[in-house]
């Protein structure tokens, strides 16, 4: 029986149809592969390989099992101001981060998204009227929650917490 030799590295199983085709080659082609024996076989099982058909609804149904699986706990805060002058400086701080609005309006509301990644209270800072500043500690949110927050700025100082969260804490 006579060996085949592959007429030095082929690497890619397009060449490897050419397998079946060659003669033995020169003892010095033979010296330059590693196991001409073992990669020629190799070569001709890869060139038999065919190609898998992937279905075509495969091809649609796997973002759609990706894009499910991603989910984003977000929770919408909606700072309102019923103080019945400018508010400044407003800062919201929450579990892992914070968020502020410079200015304020009376009766304007200022609307952002969170998404929380640690458990804490919920504090709010602002200034009004002569420069006067404010400081109140909500309740506390933990991560997970999603829903609405509403707070509300009072004209006495005092500020109203409104969550409507889920899970409940």
């Amino acid at each position: 029986m006579k060996r085949k030799i592959l007429p030095g590295p082929i690497l890619f199983a397009p060449f490897a149809k050419r397998v079946g085709k060659l003669k033995s080659q020169s003892a010095s082609a033979a010296s330059i592969l590693p196991c001409p024996i073992l990669f020629a076989s190799f070569a001709k099982r890869v060139g038999k390989l065919k190609s898998p058909k992937t279905p075509l609804w495969a091809l649609f149904l796997l973002p759609l099992l990706i894009a499910a699986s991603c989910q984003s706990y977000i929770v919408h805060v909606t700072v309102v101001n019923h103080t019945g002058s400018t508010v400044n400086l407003l800062e919201v701080d929450y579990p892992s981060a914070s968020f502020g609005v410079d200015t304020l309006p009376a009766g304007a509301a200022y609307q952002y998204r969170v998404q929380l990644q640690d458990s804490g209270p919920i504090k709010v800072i602002y200034s009004a009227g002569e420069k006067k500043q404010f400081q109140s500690t909500g309740p506390t949110l933990h991560e997970k929650q999603q829903g609405d927050l509403e707070i509300i700025l009072d004209p006495t100082g005092k500020t109203e917490f409104h969550p409507n969260l889920t899970p409940q804490s």
